[in-house]
């Protein structure tokens, strides 16, 4: 992207709270970003066509009310989304934190700030007096953010600790009826994996 589309995009660009008139928006980007992390593959038995796009729908629709999901709006077009739900650490704790649902930028938009903008709105809000989970004697709410796609995991790590954030291990999916995965490199070649 160059500079003065970057300056024209951020004088329009608004990162705000999804609101619920953002749900079919959110739905098709978040359809689109199943579909390019391969989601069919660690989610064998999600419905597609009409019933999967309702599900999804319906997360979005319960994300927007009960979560904290905040949208990139260029012009009413969504860039991006972050979709956070605020949840027990871990059962035996009673911290209280954020986890995320998903975290996706168009990838036309991913050399942009957007999900610096977008992390960082969360964060705004997870340390602010009004957010009702807050503690007041720990100041920063705690943060789980993770990264199913299984593309280019080294930049995301790289992205991720540049931010502050501490990699706190990884995700590993075991298929099901012994199937077979497909995974991507760094670099987004694909193979089978056993």
């Amino acid at each position: 992207m160059e500079k003065s589309e970057q300056e024209e995009q951020a004088r329009k660009l608004l990162i705000r709270r999804a609101v619920a008139y953002d749900v079919v928006n959110l739905t098709k980007m978040l359809i689109q970003a199943h579909e390019e992390k391969g989601q069919r593959i660690y989610y064998p038995s999600v419905a597609e066509g009409e019933v999967g796009r309702q599900m999804v729908s319906d997360h979005a629709r319960n994300m927007t009310k009960n979560g904290v999901v905040y949208v990139a709006d260029l012009d009413g077009r969504l860039l991006g989304a972050i979709g956070m739900h605020v949840t027990q650490l871990k059962e035996w704790s009673p911290d209280w934190g954020l986890i995320n649902e998903w975290f996706y930028v168009l990838p036309k938009f991913r050399d942009s700030d957007i999900a610096i903008m977008l992390l960082k709105a969360v964060e705004e809000w997870a340390d602010a007096d009004i957010n009702p989970w807050n503690d007041r004697a720990k100041p920063k709410m705690p943060m789980i953010v993770g990264m199913m796609s299984g593309q280019q995991t080294g930049l995301k790590n790289k992205f991720m600790q540049g931010l502050g954030y501490v990699n706190g291990g990884g995700n590993f999916v075991r298929a099901p009826h012994h199937e077979q995965f497909i995974e991507a490199d760094d670099n987004g070649q694909h193979s089978r994996v056993a």
